[in-house]
C-alpha cells in the first residue's frame, strides 16, 4: 500500500513539472495547432492547424512545411525565410503549440484520469501515467502497453513491473510511447475476508500475504471469530472451486475467499 502511494506522490510531481515545461523537443505533426507571433509585427500574428502534409500557410511566404520539426526549428524556419526573402531584416519569431493534436495515447484502468493524452515531448510508460493521473489504490503494479500491428506482424503486449522496477532500479521495461500507443494498468488482485471479523470485505493482494495478514486488514477477528478451523475457497486451474482448511501462516493466492467461523464458546 505504501508503494502505491510513493506513485501516486511521484505522479502529481512529475505531471506538474511537465505542465509548467516547454515543450522544446516536442515533434510536430499533422492536427497540432501552433500559434505564430513576429516580435513588433502584430500583422503577422496568427493560429494555423497544421495540415495533412505537415504544412501551414502563413503571409508574404506563402505554404511551408513545419511537420517533423521542434517548435524552435520553426521559429528558425519562418526567421529564415521572411529575412531570405526581404521582407524583414531581423525577425524575432516565437512559435507555441497551442493545441497537440498529432500524437496521442491512450491510458485505460485503474489511474486517477484515464483517456487520451498528447504526447508533447518524449515520454515514457511511467511519463504517461503520471499524467493520467498516477495509479488508484486499487490499481496493479504490472502496466501493459499495447501497441499498433506494423504490417503483418502483430505486436505482442508489453509488461513492465513498477514494484521489480522500484526494488531494483532497472527501467528496462519503461517503454518509450509513441503514437497510438494504449497503457493500460489492470485492477490488481484482491483476496476477499468474511466471516467473524470486523471489517469484511474485498483486500489488496500484497506478495506473499499470508492468511493472518489478511485479516489483519479485515480488522482482526471480532469478538465472537476463532482462528480454529479457517477455510479459504479456491478456484483452481479447471475453473472448479476447492475447500481448504489454512492455517495463520498459509500463503494466499488471487481472488481467494477467506472465512473465519464463530467460536462456540
Amino acid at each position: 500500500m505504501r508503494f502505491v502511494r510513493f506513485l501516486a506522490v511521484v505522479a502529481t510531481l512529475f505531471a506538474a513539472s511537465v505542465s509548467a515545461a516547454m515543450a522544446q523537443d516536442y515533434a510536430l505533426g499533422p492536427g497540432d495547432v501552433i500559434s505564430i507571433n513576429v516580435y513588433d509585427f502584430p500583422d503577422l500574428t496568427m493560429e494555423a492547424r497544421l495540415s495533412a502534409t505537415g504544412t501551414v500557410s502563413y503571409p508574404l511566404i506563402g505554404r511551408i512545411k513545419l511537420s517533423g520539426g521542434t517548435t524552435t526549428a520553426a521559429e528558425d524556419q519562418i526567421s529564415k525565410k521572411l529575412k531570405g526573402g526581404g521582407f524583414l531584416t531581423n525577425p524575432n519569431v516565437r512559435v507555441e503549440v497551442v493545441e497537440y493534436g498529432s500524437k496521442v495515447v491512450s491510458v485505460l484502468g485503474e489511474v486517477g484520469l484515464p483517456g487520451k493524452y498528447p504526447l508533447q515531448r518524449t515520454s515514457s510508460v511511467i511519463d504517461v501515467i503520471a499524467l493520467a493521473g498516477g495509479i488508484t489504490e486499487l490499481g496493479g503494479t504490472e502496466v501493459i502497453l499495447l501497441r499498433k500491428s506494423k504490417g503483418a506482424a502483430k505486436q505482442p503486449p508489453q509488461r513492465f513491473d513498477l514494484r521489480q522496477a522500484y526494488g531494483s532500479g532497472d527501467l528496462t521495461g519503461n517503454y518509450e510511447v509513441v503514437d497510438g500507443d494504449v497503457i493500460v494498468v489492470p485492477r490488481a488482485p484482491v483476496v476477499y475476508v468474511y466471516g467473524a471479523v470486523n471489517a469484511p470485505g474485498a483486500y489488496r493482494l500484497e506478495p506473499q500475504m499470508t492468511v493472518v495478514q489478511a485479516l489483519s486488514l479485515g480488522g482482526g477477528l471480532s469478538e465472537f471469530g476463532t482462528d480454529s478451523g479457517i477455510r479459504v475457497e479456491r478456484r483452481n486451474g479447471s475453473g472448479g472451486v476447492q475447500d481448504l482448511e489454512v492455517s495463520l501462516n498459509d500463503a494466499l493466492q488471487p481472488n481467494d475467499v477467506i472465512y473465519v467461523r464463530e467460536s462456540v464458546f
